[in-house]
């Protein structure tokens, strides 16, 4: 089995989906399991992050930057999602109507509402740039700062990695199978200790390791 970390670029939604469809032949669907977006999001009040956190909405990471101002990761599978299911929420709404104007029509696509929204007036929401989340402290970073992840074998081999993952997608090429996902750094060292159990995998992991520890050494001590 083979492991690697994929080099995408992450900065334009565009960007990304055109290299996941080019190169690495993937659907839609699929792409939208691994795109992750970063929000900066201030609130004049606690109440319309905590109904959104009711929601226990999936693979989204929330940390308070300071009073009222938070810091949201989560794929775009999940923010289709909330469009569809939530769209009653004030974040949700506000995140739509953010989002609209600056991704894709794509991106979009089979998660528009039916009927017109109304700005909400207490919260605000914007994507932060990759430049922005190499500034973040390191704890911050760990969970916010996502990469894409590729392991590669037979099925036997890859049923191993598979229960570790919460979200991934899964594609058959030839004989063998390609597992792509994305983790933030803090998810992906939880995963290296349970891969280097497989003594196949462990110079592999350690490998990807430096590879992310020259990318982010701060995150690394």
């Amino acid at each position: 089995m083979d492991l690697k970390l994929l080099t995408i670029p992450t900065e334009k939604a565009e960007d990304f989906f055109s290299f996941c469809k080019k190169n690495l032949g993937l659907t839609s669907d699929s792409i939208f399991k691994l795109y992750y977006l970063s929000l900066h999001v201030v609130a004049l009040a606690d109440t319309p992050i905590f109904k959104f956190l009711e929601r226990l909405p999936a693979n989204v990471k929330l940390d308070e930057l300071k009073k009222n101002n938070y810091l949201i990761s989560m794929p775009a599978s999940t923010v289709r999602a909330l469009f569809v299911e939530h769209l009653d929420l004030k974040f949700t709404k506000s995140l739509y109507l953010y989002l609209k104007e600056i991704l894709p029509k794509e991106f979009l696509k089979g998660s528009e509402p039916r009927h017109a929204i109304v700005a909400p007036q207490d919260i605000k929401v914007r994507l932060i740039t990759d430049s922005e989340k190499r500034e973040l402290s390191p704890s911050m970073k760990v969970k916010h700062l996502h990469f894409t992840f590729q392991a590669s074998g037979s099925c036997e081999e890859l049923i191993s990695v598979l229960p570790n993952l919460s979200l991934y997608t899964l594609k058959k090429k030839g004989n063998l199978y390609h597992v792509f996902f994305s983790l933030s750094i803090a998810e992906f060292i939880i995963l290296a200790n349970i891969l280097r159990e497989h003594k196949d995998l462990s110079e592999k992991v350690d490998r990807v390791l430096q590879e992310l520890k020259s990318l982010v050494p701060d995150c690394f001590g």
